[in-house]
């Protein structure tokens, strides 16, 4: 009987261990930062009216998701050339889309100071979505952990097959690359 048991218990320890291991290499995978080519990863979020976004329902236009705070000075800083980029393509015509939209994913903690700035900055587009954290700190919120935000500003060009075409560039490689996509 001595015997069973120790086999049981060697069988339970060899069983945690793999299930560690799995779950590690799982975990790692899920880790691995967002690069161009990829396809990008589909989220549903409240947005800040209250009606439901899922990413994937922009398929077919340009989109551009800004991961921001209303605490970062970098992010703010950067308002003005994310607007005018807004004001410049969302109304063009495109060889191969239909648009240009912006998603803008807030890291708050809280949702005023998120409102005030929206209103502060003139983005003026109707996508916001705030990414409430998980816990204390900069922990990142669900959709923040799942493109792997490790510091903000943070932005993903997708073109209009879902594929992201562009990580953290700026402004004027954005423009560069949209202008070529013009009609």
């Amino acid at each position: 009987m001595n015997t069973k048991l120790n086999k049981g218990l060697v069988a339970i320890l060899i069983g945690s261990a793999l299930g560690y291991f799995l779950y590690q290499l799982y975990h790692l995978d899920q880790q691995q930062p967002l690069i161009n080519g990829e396809q990008a990863i589909d989220f549903r979020a409240e947005n800040k009216d209250g009606t439901p976004l899922q990413l994937s329902s922009l398929h077919g236009k340009y989109v551009l998701l800004d991961f921001w705070a209303s605490w970062c000075a970098p992010c703010r800083k950067n308002n003005p050339k994310i607007v005018q980029l807004y004001k410049t393509f969302h109304p063009a015509k495109f060889k191969d889309a239909t648009g240009f939209e912006i998603v803008s994913i807030a890291l708050e903690k809280t949702l005023d100071p998120w409102s005030g700035a929206i209103e502060t900055d003139h983005l003026d587009w109707p996508y916001h979505v705030v990414d409430l954290p998980k816990g204390e700190g900069f922990d990142n919120g669900r959709i923040a952990e799942r493109y792997n935000i490790k510091e903000i500003p943070a932005t993903f060009l997708i073109n209009p097959q879902g594929m992201i075409i562009g990580v953290d560039l700026s402004v004027k490689k954005m423009e560069g690359l949209l202008n070529s996509k013009l009609k």
